[in-house]
């Protein structure tokens, strides 16, 4: 069974910060939030940054997020991709300027042969993210 697990930045410190999301926006209380699975006391964090584990982790044993940005190097050229749910599924998307336009389906057997590298919301803009076509 997949573990359940969400992770977003701090609302005040942008560290990442990883628990349980609640998200009373649409009852007007409060900004979303997460509780840390130590105990700590809830943390207010930034919406957009929010992702949930995929359940799978990259060849070095990283946990992959919802926003996670990889690179793939099957085929030599290291192709950079974001992860993304699409269509009730988790996907590898690549981004501008990676040479591909392919979507990955993620599959245990396949699911360590890429590397994490950071996420979309360690830059500033996001000019250089774009969808691919699923194949």
């Amino acid at each position: 069974m997949r573990e359940i697990l969400f992770r977003g930045q701090d609302a005040v410190t942008r560290e990442w910060i990883y628990g349980c999301y609640v998200d009373n926006r649409d009852r007007g209380r409060c900004p979303p939030i997460i509780v840390p699975k130590n105990g700590n006391p809830h943390i207010y964090v930034i919406p957009e940054t929010v992702g949930q584990y995929i359940g799978f982790k990259d060849k070095n044993g990283v946990m992959d997020f919802e926003g996670s940005l990889s690179f793939h190097n099957a085929d030599g050229n290291g192709l950079m991709y974001e992860t993304q749910f699409v269509n009730g599924r988790f996907l590898h998307i690549p981004v501008k300027g990676s040479r591909s336009n392919k979507w990955l389906g993620l599959d245990p057997w396949i699911s360590n042969d890429y590397e994490i590298f950071g996420t979309i919301h360690d830059r500033k803009e996001k000019p250089w993210l774009e969808g691919g076509n699923e194949d």
